[in-house]
């Protein structure tokens, strides 16, 4: 049985290699195209003659569908004037890293009776009052457990560490 099967793998193997051989050194230089040349015009549309019957019950209404709501099909050798629609096209949102803000917590002066913030931006601690901007950070609201920030243009309720 193998011995069936090694001649095989040899004539199959023998083949292949006699058309590889032949091919690079063969003297006839055939040129085969893959398209077939068209003449002429032959963009010829024939226009659809069928109108789909669809008589089955809707449903979300429940009653039968609506014989009036079968549209005939366009001649498509006909231009339609329809206007390009403009699609316009959102922009980015910017992903703000409201990680290198952080909230440490609350100062309260006995004397003035005002509340300061203390926050780490980037690394650098502040002490920060209502309506004050530290390195692009404008603290609005203080809070005991959490600070109202704008960074970018976008605001944001930070919690205390």
């Amino acid at each position: 049985m193998t011995y069936i099967l090694l001649a095989g793998v040899v004539v199959v193997w023998g083949l292949i290699f006699v058309r590889i051989y032949s091919s690079l050194f063969s003297d006839s230089k055939e040129i085969t195209s893959s398209k077939p040349v068209i003449k002429g015009n032959q963009n010829i549309f024939k226009k659809d003659t069928f109108v789909l019957v669809a008589k089955y019950r809707d449903p979300f209404l429940g009653g039968m569908h609506n014989p009036s709501s079968y549209v005939a099909l366009k001649d498509p050798g006909k231009k339609n004037n329809i206007k390009p629609v403009v699609v316009k096209t959102k922009e980015p949102e910017v992903q703000i890293d409201w990680t290198v803000i952080s909230y440490i917590g609350l100062i309260k002066n006995t004397g003035s009776n005002k509340h300061v913030s203390l926050m780490n931006i980037n690394g650098n601690e502040y002490l920060m009052e209502e309506g004050v901007e530290k390195e692009g950070v404008k603290l609005m609201r203080n809070c005991k457990d959490s600070v109202k920030v704008v960074f970018c243009g976008k605001e944001k309720f930070i919690k205390r560490n």
